[in-house]
């Protein structure tokens, strides 16, 4: 794939295609392009990538924002880069790469609203995961290797087709905050009274049969959020 064209305004990028830099095979950058027909020829390109407009993702940058246009090079990433926090938006029709999920170093995640109906059993490589977001995806359940992730404080999975807790959780000892509203769930597991650290329980449009559990929770001094 040739990235050919880009157009920037205001010393920062606006619009990129395909892929990030450097890509040799660029011809042609549009300065303002919307004001202007100012073009930026290959002979500027070395004077541009001095100033590191051209880098779309800076070596040094731990907090990573990855948008539609850029799905594509999510493996490269993951691979190669030392992230504090990945933050994807994808398209509809778009398919989010499973190496999303193999990150050792990765602290937080969000993958909301990105079409997911499988989480990958390669989630267990992410032992340093502390804060989860997958609300609003088709998550139906999660696997097994879940419960390798004996870090993580913060997980969301609101707005999922989730009929029941998943049981890998239950092993979540540093799980401090659960968000599970506006799925299937009717009832809860006791289990949830044996989470040390548990201090928030997000289940607001769920319609819980088990009434004592809940009363048992907020005696511990679980905020539940109805």
């Amino acid at each position: 794939t040739y990235f050919i064209n880009l157009d920037i305004e205001e010393d920062e990028v606006r619009r990129m295609y395909n892929r990030s830099f450097p890509r040799p095979e660029l011809q042609r950058v549009s300065r303002n392009p919307n004001r202007s027909n100012d073009k930026i020829t290959t002979n500027n390109l070395e004077t541009i990538q001095q100033k590191q407009l051209l880098t779309f993702f800076p070596v040094n940058e731990r907090n990573i924002s990855i948008g539609p246009d850029f799905i594509d090079v999510i493996p490269d990433i993951i691979a190669t880069r030392d992230c504090n926090s990945i933050s994807v938006n994808i398209g509809q029709d778009d398919i989010l790469p499973a190496e999303i999920f193999n990150s050792c170093t990765l602290k937080e995640l969000n993958v909301s609203q990105c079409n997911i109906t499988v989480v990958p059993k390669s989630i267990d490589k992410m032992v340093s995961i502390e804060k989860l977001l997958m609300w609003n995806n088709n998550i139906y359940d999660l696997p097994q290797s879940f419960a390798k992730l004996s870090s993580l404080k913060v997980l969301n999975l609101s707005q999922n087709p989730l009929s029941i807790v998943p049981d890998s959780i239950q092993q979540r000892k540093n799980l401090e905050r659960l968000f599970l509203s506006h799925t299937n769930i009717t009832t809860l597991p006791d289990w949830l009274l044996s989470l040390p650290k548990l201090s928030q329980l997000d289940i607001k449009g769920l319609n819980i049969s088990n009434a004592v559990l809940l009363n048992l929770l907020t005696s511990k001094g679980v905020d539940v959020r109805i």
